[in-house]
């Protein structure tokens, strides 16, 4: 099966190089990348000032009841993100901090179609005397997930370099050590995504409505689970039902907690691949 899997994966530069999906997903990975740049570039010297400012009465030790926002936002805000934005560079923060909510959109996306246009059009016919279901099915998704690694560290590291740039400069090593972790926590966020498209490609051979199903089920699951947490906590069940959970303990510098959102990744993921598997063994083609 790993031969078979490796002579899939040498045909997929040129697939992916045709491939009108993965094309329209490189360019709104690269335009959203782009926008938050600059937009942080512009904005830098306010970010800088504003978060300095922050930083200086935190060190003043300012009470809570002098300051009844910040007993609210410490509240409301997960540990992950508050550390992100207290202990990093402030552009740096902002822009992993939105990298990381933009990239189910984007890896959705970037793994719409991994077989349902083969489906939907009958190739696969011809591809399955060659290989085997289960190494095309695993092959596909592992194709998605390299390039996904491609187009999200290309942008990360460009974007970030320059960001560099424009930060307060305090600690240049911290900087580069959180932009290389922002590029493995994003390549590892987008395997669960990455699966779910793989398992929702075996029903529905169609790369929109694949990513309109996932995208809507998401939308959904999120809506339910927020304005039902207002009802009863039992109703934040419905925001475990999709995989973005897992993106405050990826985001942690607790590792005790950053290994809990890998293992949460990889039980979402292993429960979509199999799933997945087991429709497109039986499924008609």
């Amino acid at each position: 099966m790993t031969g078979e899997i490796r002579r899939i994966l040498s045909f997929e530069p040129l697939r992916a190089k045709n491939n009108s999906v993965i094309i329209l997903a490189l360019i709104s990975s690269a335009l959203y990348f782009l926008v938050i740049g600059i937009y942080l570039g512009r904005s830098a010297e306010d970010i800088n000032s504003t978060f300095s400012e922050f930083r200086q009465i935190a060190d003043a030790g300012f009470q809570e009841g002098e300051l009844p926002f910040v007993g609210w936002i410490k509240d409301k805000t997960d540990p992950a993100l508050r550390s992100l934005f207290a202990n990093h560079s402030p552009l740096l923060g902002i822009f992993f901090w939105l990298a990381l909510m933009g990239t189910p959109w984007i890896v959705m996306l970037v793994a719409s179609d991994q077989t349902a246009s083969e489906l939907s059009r009958k190739h696969i016919r011809f591809i399955l005397p060659r290989v085997t279901r289960r190494s095309l099915f695993l092959a596909r998704l592992l194709s998605s997930w390299i390039s996904w690694v491609v187009i999200s560290s290309c942008s990360l590291f460009l974007i970030g370099m320059v960001l560099l740039q424009f930060g307060d400069g305090e600690n240049r090593d911290s900087d580069y050590i959180l932009l290389l972790r922002m590029i493995g926590v994003l390549a590892i966020y987008g395997i669960p995504f990455i699966s779910m498209m793989a398992f929702i490609n075996t029903f529905i051979p169609n790369a929109f409505l694949s990513y309109l199903l996932a995208t809507g089920a998401w939308s959904v699951f999120w809506v339910l689970g927020a304005a039902g947490a207002w009802i009863s906590d039992g109703f934040k069940f419905f925001s475990y039902l999709m995989p973005t959970v897992v993106k405050y303990p990826l985001l942690s510098d607790d590792p005790q907690r950053f290994l809990q959102g890998v293992g949460g990744v990889a039980a979402y993921s292993l429960v979509f691949v199999f799933l997945g598997n087991l429709i497109f063994s039986r499924r008609d083609v």
